[in-house]
Parts: structure tokens; sequence; C-alpha cells
């Protein structure tokens, strides 16, 4: 089971979805994480937490919304419905308006067609900020091969010197 401090969400005055790990104290949605700095990626492989790293802004933040809201399912022990023309999980109100527009936003139809253009991260890692796009939960990384991607500013912590 995904650990609660990172990959489920809370529902917020039962309107919108936002990333339980923005309770994270040291995370890079509480604390500034500035163009150029280390920082380390926290998913922890003991507790199967996991994240996942995209291609596009849009695309990390849709499908690991999507991730999010499965998880709040299956802590409810209730199984989500699933679209059959997206592949995503039905919600209501506002939090469906939000995953609509998430998905308008990563370029695609589909979860499956986000997500192959998606990693996913398992293993901490230390990575540097290339963008950090004020008023959003995603930043872009490098890691240390060079690759760039986005992912939850969630997370994401500072870099232990």
């Amino acid at each position: 089971m995904l650990r609660l401090r990172v990959v489920a969400v809370v529902f917020v005055a039962g309107l919108a979805l936002t990333p339980a790990a923005s309770w994270a104290q040291d995370s890079c949605l509480k604390t500034a994480c500035p163009v150029g700095a280390g920082v380390q990626t926290t998913p922890d492989p003991a507790e199967k937490d996991y994240f996942y790293a995209c291609q596009t802004e849009g695309q990390s933040a849709y499908v690991n919304f999507v991730e999010a809201a499965i998880a709040v399912s299956a802590m409810a022990f209730a199984p989500p419905k699933i679209s059959p023309t997206t592949g995503d999980p039905i919600l209501q109100g506002k939090a469906q308006a939000r995953l609509d527009q998430l998905r308008a936003k990563s370029g695609g139809k589909t979860l499956q067609e986000a997500l192959s253009h998606c990693t996913k991260k398992t293993t901490p890692e230390r990575v540097t900020v290339i963008q950090s796009v004020a008023g959003s939960d995603q930043l872009l990384v490098r890691d240390t091969a060079g690759a760039q991607t986005w992912m939850p500013k969630g997370y994401a912590e500072p870099a232990k010197k």
C-alpha cells in the first residue's frame, strides 16, 4: 500500500484533490527548491511508495493526480469506477473537473497515453532543479545522467550537504 504522506490525496472541502505530500515538512512544496539546487527524491521502496516522472509538466501533474485518486479509493476499500474512454477513475464535482483539466493539459486523451511518456520512480535519487514554476506542484529536474523530467514537488526535498 502506498504511503499516505506522498501519494494519497485529501479531499479539501470536498471540492478538490491535493497531494498529501504537501504535509511533508521538508518537501519542495513547503521549502524553497530554487533552480540549480540539488534535491533528493523521496519514494520509499520499503513502503512500496513511488511517483511518476514525465516528459512534460502536464503529464506529471495528470498521472500523479490519477494515482493519488486511486490510492484514496483503495484506502476507503472501494475500488474506483474507471472510465472506459480515458482510463481515469470517475470522480465527482470539482475533483472531476480538475481531473478533466489536468488530462487536457497533459496533451493526451487517455491515462495510458500519458503514462507512455512517464517513468515510475521507486528509489530515491539526487537530482538538480532546472525549473520550478510558481503555482505549480511540479519541478523540472535533471538526473546525474543528464535526463530531464517533470516530477511532483512533494517527492523532492532539499539535498543534505
